[in-house]
């Protein structure tokens, strides 16, 4: 254990840091070491592993930075080469792996040091693990996922571990994702440790992962830093938002962190402090990531300059300019006060802390005191009494104001029951509860010698009795509206407002923002389920919530809302009568309009009772007082929405139906519908259509969009599309309305919407489609991952017929356009028909000889694969340049019930194969790629084919008709997928031919041309669908 030892004006290079080294730190500003760094770098240089104990704001990043850095420097002059990884930094936050990695990138500047921030998707991260980096800093889930899934992801070349923020890495559940990163990483390494506080599981970690370490005490297990200056305000709960409006307008130009308990607190305090004025930004751990980043980064840019933020914030931000810290809440534990007010006089700077100490707070503050010592008080702050009085009115409206904004975009309804309270009554409480406490500390501080004016048992007690009356109002007046409510009700029923509080409180949401649905559609309540009575919940798989109450009950609710009457059934009746002469229409924008993708609200992510704004195109849910879109009508001026399931359109926030048949083609776009006849007529169609753009594109031949990686898909469906009677059979909803598979309505509304001849753009995105597909294949195939779209196709026709047959006859459209029927003559050797007799698989029929057992079978089928010769592997001077070809014919023999086919698997035996039966629409599948012992080869082989009159049956034998039938064994090619590039890394391609001109078109994702036939032959056919001559 290193002693304290008599302080001496030591500069960085003393410490035996390189040139470089201590050059990067004079550019930071760096003058000399703090104590954690003048006693842990010698050691550290010195090749020992570490524990350092150092309050916040110390210096601790810098104390392990710099000695990883110097050995970084030496490793690569004595290797000379780069190594994968160096150093792996763990810490418990994002936000704090993100800062130490711009430490170590300022510091190591001068070496050129890169660093990897493992917090991530996995998908960006490969652009960087494999070229120039060598740091990794991140969290342990994080890492521990890429040591588990990700391929070529490994840390066998690591030299040092640096486990910063020990203790709280160990309070949030890490201590599985550390055991299998410590199994990862080899044992010959250096570990570093450092934290604010030494507890018991940072005492076993180290037992666990160091190798006789130096300990490195630069605290008292809990101290703040000579430089901090500490003190309090006493005063009522009731003006807490006062004193801290005061606190934080004293401090004019300063940079303010407040912390507060709870995530919506700091969505309440930063709408209120903004509402006043001040420039305030919340950060908690409900945000998104990315909002996060973007409100820390605001922050340190001086956009703001306070922020309001929990204790995610406490632990290892630096941020050197903050001056103030503001405990807004007192903190339970005494280790979460030390991290906060940590945050400024931070690296020999000043600071200040201040904490707001109401009558409730006094137990937590004195404890705080006792852990910063037996003799220490803090200073109590005074002030003045008329000047917090005089905000008292103007923070009370800030509030008023910011519980409405809240209530109306979906606040929860402990706020909302705020504000149904008399103002007169809260501003009137307010003072009397002022005048009461500070008369009270006024008293206790004249008759008091106590040294601390939080020892007032008195007070506390009297206040105390002061609140029983309050309370005693409360319940007074809470009852008082029941009976109202009650009143309202059928006997023996329970009021709508305490089934909502009920379901509230039970949600456990405690975020005011987080939505609350106010769902006032009577078509929405019935396909939701309501029942017959009209009571009913529904409880959504997002984990929200939603009341659904019977017509009547509702209306005459919300009427006592806005009205405060009860005979206003009638004016609104008369008031959300459908109109014709809506003055909006003309704010109407269908350049925006996308319907291609997920109804689901932009806010709520629900896709309960969605709405699409007509004038900004994005997705609200409800139309009632207390939705999303009601919100968004008041704040952005947008007035027109249709809801996405009953195509109705209506004004808001004034709530009237809009009749307009101008509207129709927003209905079309949305819903695409087909008459019967109008499907005959399609391939007869040689009209083009016009998007909004002024764009024109052919109805069928629109280009899809390549989301990710999805080009497989996109040339499987226009395939597809070509297969007229699949096509129209998809065409009409009727078809397969009894089918409730959620693969089967996409692949149906994508039909329609590739068919549609209104479109408001010649292009249309699957990603509804693709959303059906990962589900329903397991992530077998999903968005981001290349895959075959043989495996596609056979895995989508598979699962298409499953869902439609019926249960009486194993029969579907899928099987009437694609299944045919092979007779399969197997040949088996007598030694394996000896294993099989030996194995006990029963009995076997068949022919017998001396060597070869024969066994005849039938099975369907719904595409043939076809076996491409193998390309030579040495070529003479004249043939290197040759491609070579082959005939679809001579590849066809595979199946004239002659030629041998020799497998494998699942034993070994001699296959032949004769087409006893041929489909409506024969797939044809060319075998080019195989697996073998190292890696997938691609067979370049061309195919020579015809795209018109492919006559079967000159080539291969084929059943006879039945009587008065004719034999039909005549094909037209009318689509073509073409695979270009290397295996796995190329991309495919798609022919196919519009019948209404019989023209042949080259479509790739976007892409839409016209070509020659000519072409289509002339490319590396993979996958073909012939259409039979009728």
């Amino acid at each position: 254990m290193a002693e304290d030892k008599q302080e001496t004006e030591k500069t960085f290079a003393d410490l035996g840091l390189c040139k470089e080294l201590v050059e990067a730190c004079e550019n930071l500003g760096w003058k000399k070491p703090t104590k954690i760094q003048e006693e842990a770098i010698p050691y550290a240089l010195q090749g020992k592993d570490l524990i350092g104990v150092a309050a916040t704001g110390s210096g601790k990043t810098g104390a392990f930075v710099l000695p990883t850095l110097e050995a970084l420097l030496k490793d690569s002059q004595e290797r000379k080469s780069v190594q994968p990884f160096f150093v792996c930094v763990l810490s418990p936050t994002r936000e704090l792996a993100i800062q130490i990695a711009e430490q170590f990138e300022a510091l190591g500047s001068g070496i050129g040091v890169r660093c990897v921030v493992v917090s991530f998707k996995v998908a960006p991260l490969f652009l960087f693990v494999f070229s120039l980096d060598r740091q990794e800093v991140g969290t342990p889930g994080r890492l521990a996922d890429h040591l588990s899934n990700t391929k070529g992801f490994s840390l066998h070349a690591l030299k040092y571990l640096i486990l910063d923020e020990a203790d709280r890495l160990l309070s949030m559940d890490f201590e599985k994702s550390l055991d299998e990163i410590l199994k990862a990483i080899p044992r010959n390494r250096r570990t570093y440790l450092f934290s604010a506080t030494m507890t018991n599981k940072v005492k076993k970690l180290q037992r666990a992962c160091l190798r006789n370490p130096v300990k490195i005490e630069a605290a008292f297990k809990y101290s703040t830093v000579d430089t901090l200056e500490q003190g309090f305000y006493f005063m009522p709960a009731a003006l807490k938002d006062c004193y801290l409006v005061h606190v934080i307008s004293s401090k004019k130009g300063a940079t303010s962190m407040v912390f507060t308990r709870t995530c919506r607190e700091t969505d309440f305090l930063a709408l209120v402090l903004r509402k006043l004025g001040l420039g305030a930004i919340p950060i908690n751990g409900q945000m998104s990531q990315s909002n996060r980043l973007g409100a820390l980064n605001k922050f340190k840019a001086g956009e703001f300059n306070i922020l309001i933020c929990t204790d995610v914030a406490s632990r290892g931000l630096d941020i050197p300019s903050v001056d103030v810290v503001v405990n807004y809440n007192i903190p339970t534990n005494a280790k979460d006060y030390f991290h906060r007010v940590g945050r400024t006089a931070r690296a020999g700077r000043s600071g200040l802390a201040i904490s707001l100490v109401n009558q409730f707070d006094i137990g937590p503050f004195k404890q705080i005191e006792k852990h910063i010592g037996d003799d220490f008080k803090i200073p109590k702050y005074t002030a003045n009494e008329d000047e917090v009085l005089l905000l008292a009115e103007r923070v009370t409206e800030a509030k008023r104001i910011s519980r409405k904004s809240i209530k109306e975009g979906g606040g929860n309804k402990r706020t909302d029951r705020l504000d149904d309270e008399d103002e007169e009554d809260i501003e009137k409480r307010c003072r009397n509860d002022v005048s009461f406490c500070l008369g009270l500390a006024k008293r206790s501080s004249s008759s008091s010698k106590q040294q601390s004016s939080l020892e007032t048992g008195n007070i506390l007690g009297s206040f105390q009795d002061h609140q029983i009356k309050v309370r005693e109002e409360k319940i007074v007046k809470n009852k008082r509206v029941e009976e109202d409510n009650m009143g309202t009700e059928e006997s023996g029923g329970v009021s709508k407002r305490q089934r909502l509080d009920e379901l509230s409180s039970a949600s456990g949401i405690e975020n005011p923002l987080v939505p609350y649905n106010d769902v006032d559609d009577e078509e929405e309540d019935f396909e939701r389920g309501k029942t017959a009575n009209g009571g009913g919940r529904v409880e959504e798989n997002r984990g929200q919530v939603v009341a659904a109450e019977n017509g009547e009950e509702n209306e005459e609710e919300e009427e006592e809302d806005l009205y405060g009457e009860e005979n206003s059934l009638e004016k609104r009746k008369s008031q959300f009568e459908p109109r014709e002469d809506c003055p909006y229409l003309d704010t109407v924008n269908r350049q925006v309009l996308d319907f291609d993708f997920e109804k689901f609200c932009s806010v709520s992510l629900s896709n309960l009772n969605v709405y699409a704004c007509l004038v900004c195109g994005k997705y609200y849910q409800g139309r009632g007082k207390k939705s999303h879109a009601y919100t968004h009508s008041l704040e952005a001026g947008h007035h027109v929405y249709v809801n996405l399931r009953t195509e109705k359109v209506y004004c808001l926030p004034d709530g009237y139906e809009i009749i307009d048949p101008s509207l129709d083609d927003i209905r079309h776009v949305l819903n695409p519908r087909f008459t019967r006849d109008q499907v005959k007529q399609l391939d007869k169609n040689r009209q083009w259509s016009r998007a909004l753009d002024g764009s024109d594109y052919l109805p069928g031949m629109v280009g899809l969009n390549n989301i990710k990686e999805t080009d497989f898909v996109n040339v499987t469906i226009q395939s597809l599309m070509r297969v007229t009677p699949l096509r129209n059979f998809f065409l009409i909803p009727e078809n397969y309305q009894h089918c409730k598979s959620p693969l089967v309505q996409r692949y149906g509304e994508l039909t329609r919407k590739i068919w549609h001849a209104r479109n408001f753009k010649g292009q249309v995105s699957p990603h509804e489609f693709l959303q059906a597909v990962m589900k329903a294949s397991k992530k077998r195939f999903r968005i981001g991952q290349q895959s075959d779209p043989v495996e596609f196709m056979a895995w989508l026709l598979n699962t298409l017929h499953t869902n439609l047959r019926t249960s009486k006859k194993n029969n579907s459209i899928i099987y009437e356009c694609f299944q045919g029927e092979l007779e399969v003559v197997k040949e088996i050797p007598n030694k394996a028909i000896t294993e099989k007799k030996e194995n006990g698989d029963g009995q076997i029929d068949g022919r017998a000889g001396h060597d070869i057992f024969t066994e005849t079978s039938r099975m369907p089928f719904l595409m043939l694969g076809l076996d491409l010769p193998p390309p030579p592997l040495f070529k003479d001077v004249m043939e290197k340049n040759i491609i070579p070809q082959v005939p679809l014919f001579n590849i066809l023999k595979k199946f004239d019930g002659e030629t041998v086919t020799e497998v494998v698997r699942p034993r070994v035996a001699r296959m032949k194969y004769r087409v006893t039966k041929l489909p409506q629409y024969l797939i044809l599948h060319m075998q080019r790629f195989k697996r073998n012992n190292f890696f997938i080869e691609k067979n370049p082989t061309l195919v020579n084919f015809p795209v018109k009159n492919l006559e079967l049956k000159d080539f291969i034998p084929l059943p006879m008709p039945k009587e008065h039938e004719r034999l039909r064994s005549k094909y037209d090619l009318i689509a073509d997928i073409v695979h270009d590039g290397k295996p796995n890394e190329g991309f495919y391609r798609v022919f196919v031919q519009r019948k209404s001109e019989e023209l042949w078109y080259e479509m790739q994702d976007l892409h839409v041309s016209e070509t020659l036939p000519q072409m289509v032959a002339l490319s590396e056919a993979y996958l073909q669908i012939y259409e039979q001559q009728q």
